[in-house]
């Protein structure tokens, strides 16, 4: 052996015996320690993705909210009537025939339809149809039938026959927005 193992064989005893100590700790004790360091950290990552989704789903359902004065409630109808009655004084249509047309119930809304049979000239109907649509509501006129009518007196008259749809929210997405 050489002189500097048999001067230092003790100091290198007691390094190989630390280094085996460090070895059998670090394998017992700090591994174990690390490897749930490691678990902690995918958790954390997890956790943070979920708390992203979570936040998602809260400001969507808030923004939905704001949609909430645009669907009609389910017993609405009497707002309906009461603005075709006001849109018919604005534009000077006479309103012929109002009747109750298909609802569709869908998963999450209902489409309340509306058989509406109007007259007036060509500029009094559009002006109608037109003030129908821009309403504060989801309505829209999803058929549309028009006759030109000739009365006694040889004047043109149009006849506009047309459905008129409210969509009101249903199931889940009613609760949102009656929360």
């Amino acid at each position: 052996m050489s002189p500097f193992i048999e001067k230092n064989k003790k100091n290198l005893v007691i390094v190989g015996v630390l280094f085996t100590v460090l070895t059998v700790s670090w394998n017992t004790f700090l591994r174990s320690d690390f490897e749930s360091l490691g678990r902690m950290k995918k958790d954390i990552v997890v956790e943070k993705q979920k708390k992203e989704s979570a936040d998602r789903i809260y400001f969507a359902e808030h923004k939905l909210k704001s949609y909430k004065s645009l669907f009609l409630k389910p017993a609405e109808i009497s707002w309906l009537i009461e603005e075709l009655g006001k849109v018919q004084k604005e534009t000077g249509v006479s309103i012929n025939q109002m009747a109750p047309a298909q609802n569709e119930n869908m998963e999450d809304y209902k489409k309340s339809a509306l058989r509406v049979e109007v007259n007036g000239d060509y500029h009094q109907v559009g002006k109608f149809i037109a003030k129908i649509e821009s309403l504060p509501r989801f309505l829209k006129v999803r058929e549309l039938d028009l006759t030109m009518d000739l009365d006694i007196e040889l004047k043109s008259s149009l006849r506009a026959t047309m459905i008129l749809i409210g969509i009101a929210p249903r199931g889940e997405i009613e609760s949102v927005f009656s929360s």
